[in-house]
Order: structure tokens, then sequence, then C-alpha cells
């Protein structure tokens, strides 16, 4: 699971038809098809189910979307925290995220942006979307 296929599972969801999806995200409908499947066997669970007019997400899938919109609005506001320091060379930031992104996003997106400027400090919470939302609002 990486941020491409929860984008491409947002774009399932949102457009609710895999051919419309592919030509959103610039892929062919059929490896769009495959990523669904490797991310359906990933997590042991049916995503999306096939109805006569496209596709429909199922409970697990509703949950995976609403996750996935949470972690890459993480992901990006991390990039922009990050960004607005460039050419800083000491300070300190406060990263907030889900258990995905801080133990498959954060940890190489940290060690390159340590490796530019080691004068950095980061605190990294865990927490769950509401508590990183009520962070951020804070």
């Amino acid at each position: 699971m990486d941020l491409r296929s929860m984008q491409q599972m947002i774009a399932i969801a949102e457009h609710g038809h895999m051919t419309r999806a592919a030509e959103q995200l610039g892929v062919t409908q059929p490896a769009l098809s495959a990523a669904l499947r490797k991310l359906e066997d990933e997590l042991g669970t049916e995503l999306f189910h096939r109805t006569g007019h496209g596709v429909e997400a199922t409970e697990a899938g509703k949950v995976f979307v609403e996750h996935a919109k949470i972690t890459l609005r993480a992901s990006q506001q991390t990039a922009e925290a990050v960004r607005s320091l460039v050419g800083l060379e000491t300070g300190s930031i406060r990263v907030g995220a889900g258990a995905t992104a801080t133990g498959y996003l954060l940890p190489g997106a940290i060690q390159a942006v340590r490796k530019k400027h080691p004068g950095l400090r980061f605190s990294i919470r865990e927490a769950g979307s509401s508590a990183v939302a009520q962070g951020v609002l804070s």
C-alpha cells in the first residue's frame, strides 16, 4: 500500500467507474483493475463491488477511502511544511499522522530532509484521524 494506490482507490470511489477513474489517473483500465486486485489481496478483503453500471465501494472500501483521503492530506501537509523550511538550518517540525503515514511514509521523507538540514528536529505523533485533525486546528 502506498500513496499511489490510495489515490487510485479514491478515484475509483469518486467516479464509480473503472474506465473513468483510469482516464483521470492516466493509466489503462486493466492496469487500474490489477492495482485494485493487488490491494484487495494485500488487505484480504474486497474494496469494491462491480455493478451493472460500474463499481460501488464496500464498507471496507468506504473506510479505506476515508482514511486514504486523510493520509494523502497529511502527506501533502508534511511536504508543504518541509518545503516551507527550505533554506532553514535549524528548527523543529511537529508532525501528526496516522499509523500508515508514520510507519511507511514519513521515515523516508524525514531522512531525506535530515540529510539536507541536519539541524532540524522532528517530533512525530501517531494518532487517529480525529486527533490529527484536532491537532492541526489547535
